[in-house]
């Protein structure tokens, strides 16, 4: 678990010394129509807009799947504290409920839910 920690901290600084050699022009990149500075980037590298997609996608697959996992260990975490009564609230958040009325709720939450980030971005008229 921690050399994974190691591991992929040597890999986040190999990635970001990549991105900052690809990141030819900041004005540029902050002027993008796309409203993402980073996809511009991704753009002038790869010198096509479907490349610049297929990145886009692949990294948004990987912070979903990060995400996912980050708070899969902290629940673990917070669960293993409850139970040993180290956390505020331990009597509540130990104990074990059936798992598929909450799972449901969250999942419909979520659903509802429009995203946040293309609220101001999508939907927009070209000039």
């Amino acid at each position: 678990m921690i050399l994974s920690y190691f591991i992929n901290r040597f890999m986040v600084f190999v990635m970001l010394i990549t991105y900052c050699f690809c990141l030819t022009d900041l004005t540029d990149a902050f002027a993008s129509a796309t409203g993402f500075p980073f996809i511009q980037v991704f753009a002038t590298a790869t010198g096509s807009a479907e490349g610049a997609a297929a990145i886009t996608c692949l990294l948004v697959v990987l912070i979903v799947f990060s995400v996912t996992n980050y708070m899969a260990a902290c629940s673990r975490q917070v669960f293993a504290f409850a139970r040993d009564r180290g956390v505020p609230f331990h009597t509540w958040i130990a104990k074990v409920r059936s798992p598929s009325s909450p799972i449901q709720q969250n999942r419909g939450r979520a659903a509802l839910t429009p995203p946040r980030s293309t609220k101001e971005t999508t939907a927009q008229p070209q000039p």
